[in-house]
């Protein structure tokens, strides 16, 4: 069976909470064995362990990483991820204009460790 791992960083448990859902339908529907982890509580080795990669961020309105996953997104820097199926998605604030500016900076990272 295929593994996959939800990495997020939330502050009010909205993305949190939508990672549970998204993780209990994976679960659901067998498509795959999931593992969620908190971004502060994890190595970005741990990524070479799984061959599906989805990376989940809250923001609010300043349209950059939030801090906790700025160490996570350093790291990431080198590693090579070729070959495996990865994907970003975060929660919407209503009141963002560009909410879609953090998805576009960890997909942006996904697209070079591949």
């Amino acid at each position: 069976m295929k593994k996959a791992i939800i990495v997020y960083g939330s502050t009010n448990h909205n993305t949190e909470n939508l990672v549970g859902y998204l993780c209990r339908a994976f679960r659901k529907a067998g498509i795959c064995d999931v593992t969620i982890k908190k971004v502060t509580e994890i190595d970005v080795n741990e990524l070479y362990d799984y061959n599906r990669i989805l990376l989940a961020s809250s923001f609010y309105s300043d349209c950059e990483l939030r801090d906790d996953f700025i160490d996570f997104y350093e790291e990431m820097k080198g590693l090579d991820l070729k070959g495996e199926n990865a994907a970003a998605f975060g929660k919407k604030n209503n009141s963002v204009s560009c909410f879609c500016s953090v998805n576009t900076i960890l997909e942006d990272l996904l697209k070079r460790c591949s």
